[in-house]
């Protein structure tokens, strides 16, 4: 699922920019509760949705692919959130 998620943010965030980016991998845990974070660097939202997406091949379901596993594997006590 990380990789997934990595080449997301790559995709949607540091490639639709023209500097370098950064990409952090963040695990810490609150009380009973693991918490795995992506944070990519990339234009805001209003400027990605200007730019011309870069084509990288794929269908377009990394995100909705990891949902659906976190559902499966984990119900009611797993959750993705895109902020």
């Amino acid at each position: 699922m990380w990789q997934m998620l990595v080449e997301n943010a790559i995709r949607h965030g540091i490639a639709l920019s023209e500097a370098p980016g950064q990409l952090t991998l963040t695990v810490s845990r609150r009380t009973d509760t693991l918490i795995l974070e992506i944070d990519a660097d990339g234009p805001t939202a209003t400027e990605a949705a200007a730019c011309s997406q870069p084509e990288f091949g794929g269908l377009g379901l990394g995100l909705a692919t990891v949902e659906r596993q976190v559902a499966l594997l984990y119900g009611g006590l797993a959750s993705v959130r895109l902020t």
